[in-house]
C-alpha cells in the first residue's frame, strides 16, 4: 500500500524557510490548531508514521543558547526540567502548550525515565561531559526504578552512558567498564577510575544495586593494567606491578577458601602466555621458570648480575605468598646451596658459648609466647637440644661458596651453622646480635624477633633476662609445657610446680602501671593478683559479658579499646578449661564497682618517642612483621563472618576509619575493624586511631571492632567481636600524661573567626564566613564543601577550629 503524505508543498516549504522565524510561527500556530491535523501524523493502512509528522519533527527551530537544533531534540522549558536537566538544555524558543503537539513532536516536555535516558543519549552523541548534570540524572532515574526497570537496564546494557574522569579528560564508557570502590592506586585509577571518587554517596545504590556495576576493579582490570606499563619510570611500574600482584594475591586466597578451590585459576595462564611478571629492573620476564623472589637482601646482591629476580621487595612478600606459589616463584634462599670454607684455626668462644647455653630457658619462653606451634616443633624436633649442647667458634677467615643455577660465588660470610657448632668471623663486630639473627632464623625462619633474643643474649644473668620478658610481657611456661621441654632435654628431673626454671619477676601489686580493675568476675580466694595474659575468655563468654555493659557505670572505653583481664586463680578461661572455676550468673542489676571496668586509655598526640621506638617501628623486619600480623588476623576473621554477615567486603590499604564493609543478616551496611595481635590481647592494648573512633561513634551499633589474639600462632589464635565500641563507652579516662599537651596547646586552642576552618561530624569541614553572637552562644555562619551556606550553633565539644 502506497504511504499517503499529508504534508503538502506549502507546509513543507514553510518548515524548510532559512528564516526559523518563520519556523517557529508556523509550529505555534500548529501547536494552537492542533486539532485538525492530529489525525495525520499515521497512516491509515500501515499505522507507521507519515510524511507530514517526519517532517514536523525534522524542522529546524531556534534554540535557547543562539543553537540549531530539530524539533525532537528540543525541550520544553519548565522548572521540573531545569531541576534535572540543568540550565544548558535547547529550550525550543516557541510558545508551545499543546501536550498532545509537544508528545507528537517528541518535544521533552516532563521528566520521566524515557526522558532521562533520552537525554543522557544526547549528552553521549554530544559529547557534553558535565557530571553534576549526569548526576542528577542518574539520581532520577534511581527514584524512578521500581516502574521503569526494564527500560533503564537495557539503556544502560545496551550503551555507554556512564559518564567518568579518566585523567584530566572525560570519557563515556558502559556499566561493563567501572567499578564503585576505591582502587588505592593512583596510576592504576587513571587508567580504571572508580566511580566512588566522582559521584555521590547518594546514587551509590544506583550502581551498585540496580544497574548491577562491580563493587570493585575485576581481574581483567588489573592484568590489562600490566599491559599499559609503556612510558611508566621503573619506580611507578615497580610499585604498580607490586599493588596489582597482593591484589590479584587476594583474589587466589578467596578462591582457595571457596567451592571452587579445586578448580586451576583461570586468569594464572594469562599472565604467563601474556609474559605479565615484573622483574626487579621494571622489565617483564619471558621465561618464569628463572625468577626467584628476593628473600634475602645479601644473596640478591651476590647474584644480581647472574640471575632475574621479581620485583617485589622483601618486605612486601608476605602480602604475595599465594601469588608467588600459584606463578611457582621460589624465594632465593630455597634453592640456594652453600658450601662452608673456614681455616683449621678455629677457637672455641667459651663465654659465647656459656651464655648461649645460660639464655636456654629464656629463649625458650620467648617461642612459647611467640608461637605456641613452633615452641612444640621444636621440642620434639631437637632444636632446644641442640640449642643446649651448641659449641661456638671464632673463625678468623670464614667463606662461603654460594651456589644457585650452576653459579657460584665465594663469598666472605659472618655466621654459619655447621652441625652442633656455629662458626663466628672472628672479625665480626657485634657478635651477640649476630648470634640472635641466626637464633631468630633457626625458630622462626625470620629475623623479626632478633632484637628481643639480642637483648636476653645481652642480658647479665638469667635474673635479668627474665625481668625484661616481664616488661615485654611474655608470660611464664606453663608446666605442661615446662615438662616436655626439660623431657626434650634430657634432664631426670622432671619439672614440676617447684621447678627452678625462674618466673615472673613482676609484683603486679606493687607496679604502678597496672591496675586492680577486674573485667567479669570476683573470685572468692585472698590469693594475690596476676595477670594471666595468654588466657583469654571465649567469644561467647565475652558477648554476654559485653550485653551488659549497659547496666555498669563506670566503663572506660577509648583510643585504646584494652580490656585488662585479671583472675585469682591460675586458671584458664577458655571454653575448653577444664577449670572447675566457672562464671557466675550474673543478676539483673549486679553491684557496680571499680573491679567491673573495661579499662582503657587516651594517649595523646606526642613528640615524646624514643629514638629506639621509631628505629623499630621504621625498621624492614618490624614492617614485615606489622604486615604478616595484619593478613593473617584478617585471614582469620575471614573464616569466622557467617555468624554476623552475609558478605564482607574488604577496603583498599590505609582506609580511613575501618577494613571491611559487611551485609547484616538483616539487610544493613555494617563497618569492622580488624585489629591483629601477634601475642595476647593484654592491658597494652589494641589501638584505634581518631578517624576509626570517628567512625565508630558516626556508625554506632553497625561498628563492629575485631580482634585477633596470636595472629601468626595456629594454635591458640582467637577472634573477638566487640560491637559498638563507642556507644558502649560512658567516660573517657586521660592520665597525668596528657599534661604535657594541655601545657603545650593551652594558650594556642583557636577561636572561631572568620577566614578560618571548622571540622562538624557527619558534615566535615566547613569555611567560617562569619561570626554572630558573642560569649557562651556563638553562631558561625558556613560555607560547606558543595558551596551551600548554613548557620551553626557553636559547640566546643564536638567542632575541630584548624587554620586550613
Amino acid at each position: 500500500v502506497m504511504e499517503i503524505i499529508f504534508c503538502s508543498n506549502e507546509l513543507n516549504s514553510l518548515l524548510s524557510s532559512k528564516d526559523l522565524n518563520i519556523c517557529r510561527e508556523i509550529i505555534e500556530l500548529l501547536d494552537r490548531n492542533w486539532e485538525f491535523y492530529s489525525n495525520k501524523t499515521k497512516n491509515i493502512y500501515t499505522k507507521k508514521d507519515t510524511g507530514f509528522i517526519k517532517k514536523l519533527r525534522s524542522a529546524v527551530v531556534p534554540t535557547s543558547f543562539h543553537e540549531e537544533r530539530i524539533l525532537a531534540d528540543t525541550y520544553l522549558d519548565n522548572d521540573q526540567i531545569r531541576t534535572i536537566f540543568g540550565d544548558y538544555v535547547p529550550f525550543v524558543k516557541a510558545d508551545l502548550k499543546n501536550p498532545i503537539f509537544l508528545k507528537e513532536c517528541n518535544i521533552t516536555y516532563e521528566v520521566n525515565a524515557e526522558s532521562c535516558i533520552k537525554r543522557l543519549c544526547q549528552l553521549r552523541a554530544e559529547n557534553f561531559l558535565d557530571i553534576k548534570q549526569v548526576s542528577n540524572i542518574y539520581w532520577y532515574l534511581d527514584l524512578k526504578w521500581d516502574k521503569n526497570e526494564n527500560l533503564i537496564k537495557n539503556s544502560f546494557e545496551n550503551n555507554e552512558l556512564i559518564l567518568i574522569k579518566l585523567g584530566k579528560s572525560l570519557k563515556w564508557v558502559g556499566i561493563e567498564k567501572v567499578f564503585w570502590e576505591d582502587v588505592g592506586n593512583s596510576t592504576i585509577e587513571s587508567w580504571f577510575p572508580s566511580l566512588k571518587r566522582q559521584y555521590s554517596i547518594q546514587i551509590k545504590g544506583f550502581f551498585l544495586d540496580k544497574i548491577k556495576i562491580r563493587k570493585k576493579i575485576s581481574v581483567n582490570n588489573l592484568i590489562e593494567c600490566l599491559t599499559k606499563f609503556g612510558d611508566l619510570d621503573i619506580v611507578t611500574r615497580i610499585n604498580t606491578a607490586v599493588f596489582i600482584y597482593q591484589k590479584l594475591d587476594d583474589e587466589i586466597h578467596k578462591h582457595n577458601t571457596s567451592s571452587l578451590q579445586n578448580k586451576n585459576i583461570d586468569w594464572v595462564d594469562q599472565i604467563i602466555e601474556k609474559n605479565l611478571i615484573l622483574d626487579i629492573n621494571g622489565k617483564f620476564i619471558e621465561n618464569i621458570d628463572k625468577i626467584y623472589s628476593i628473600n634475602d637482601d645479601y644473596i640478591y646482591d651476590v647474584f644480581k648480575d647472574q640471575l632475574v629476580f621479581f620485583c617485589a621487595p622483601s618486605n612486601k612478600l608476605p602480602s604475595l605468598n599465594g601469588f608467588m606459589k600459584e606463578l611457582k616463584i621460589m624465594n632465593i634462599s630455597e634453592v640456594l646451596q652453600f658450601n662452608i670454607i673456614s681455616d683449621s684455626n678455629n677457637q672455641n668462644n667459651n663465654p659465647l658459648t656459656a651464655k648461649v647455653r645460660d639464655m636456654l630457658y629464656p629463649i625458650a619462653r620467648l617461642v612459647y609466647n611467640i608461637n605456641h606451634k613452633i615452641f612444640e616443633q621444636s621440642i620434639f624436633s631437637g632444636l632446644f637440644k641442640k640449642i643446649s649442647g651448641i659449641d661456638i667458634l671464632d673463625v678468623s677467615s670464614l667463606h662461603v661458596e654460594l651456589v644457585v643455577d650452576g653459579y657460584k660465588k665465594k663469598v666472605p660470610w659472618q655466621v654459619a651453622i655447621d652441625g652442633s657448632e656455629i662458626l663466628l668471623d672472628s672479625n665480626a663486630k657485634s657478635k651477640k646480635d649476630i648470634l640472635a639473627i641466626e637464633i631468630s632464623k633457626l625458630f622462626f625462619n625470620n629475623t623479626i624477633y632478633s632484637s628481643d633474643i639480642s637483648r636476653l643474649l645481652l642480658a647479665k644473668d638469667e635474673h635479668e633476662a627474665y625481668e625484661f620478658l616481664d616488661i615485654k610481657k611474655y608470660v611464664a611456661i606453663p608446666l605442661e609445657g615446662k615438662e616436655k621441654l626439660e623431657i626434650s632435654l634430657g634432664n631426670s628431673n622432671i619439672a614440676n610446680e617447684d621447678t627452678d626454671i625462674p618466673e615472673s619477676t613482676i609484683d603486679f601489686n606493687k607496679h604502678e602501671n597496672f591496675h586492680n580493675d577486674y573485667l567479669l568476675d570476683d573470685f572468692s580466694n585472698n590469693e594475690p593478683n596476676t595477670i594471666f595474659q595468654n588466657d583469654a575468655i571465649h567469644l561467647d563468654k565475652l558477648e554476654t559479658t559485653l550485653n551488659q555493659v549497659d547496666q555498669l557505670d563506670d566503663i572506660t572505653v577509648n583510643l585504646d579499646i584494652s580490656p585488662q583481664i585479671q583472675s585469682k586463680k591460675s586458671a584458664s578461661l577458655d571454653t575448653q578449661s577444664t577449670s572447675s572455676r566457672n562464671f557466675r550468673k550474673k543478676t539483673a542489676n549486679p553491684p557496680i564497682n571499680k573491679s567491673r571496668r573495661l579499662l582503657s586509655y587516651a594517649e595523646p598526640v606526642t613528640n615524646h618517642n624514643t629514638s629506639e621506638d621509631l628505629e623499630e617501628k621504621d625498621s624492614t623486619d618490624f614492617i614485615k612483621h606489622k604486615k604478616q600480623v595484619e593478613r593473617s588476623a584478617i585471614d582469620y576473621f575471614l573464616k569466622h563472618t557467617e555468624k554476623y554477615w552475609k558478605s564482607v567486603d574488604e577496603m583498599p590499604p590505609n582506609n580511613p576509619g575501618y577494613d571491611f564493609t559487611g551485609i547484616s543478616l538483616d539487610n544493613k551496611e555494617e563497618f569492622i575493624e580488624i585489629k591483629g595481635q601477634s601475642g595476647a590481647w593484654t592491658e597494652e592494648g589494641v589501638a584505634l586511631t581518631q578517624m576509626e573512633l570517628r567512625s565508630a561513634d558516626k556508625y554506632r551499633e553497625r561498628y563492629w571492632l575485631c580482634v585477633v589474639e596470636y595472629a601468626l600462632d595456629e594454635g591458640r589464635r582467637k577472634i573477638w567481636f566487640i560491637r559498638n565500641p563507642f556507644g558502649n563507652t560512658n567516660k573517657f579516662r586521660f592520665d597525668r600524661g596528657w599534661k604535657d599537651i594541655a601545657e603545650k596547646n593551652n594558650s594556642n586552642s583557636l577561636y572561631p573567626q572568620a577566614g578560618l576552618y571548622v571540622y562538624i561530624p557527619d558534615i566535615g569541614k566547613a569555611k567560617i564566613i562569619d561570626v554572630l553572637g558573642n560569649g557562651k552562644l556563638l553562631r558561625l555562619k558556613l560555607q560547606l564543601p558543595n558551596d551551600d551556606l548554613v548557620n551553626k550553633i557553636y559547640t566546643p565539644a564536638t567542632m575541630i577550629v584548624s587554620k586550613e
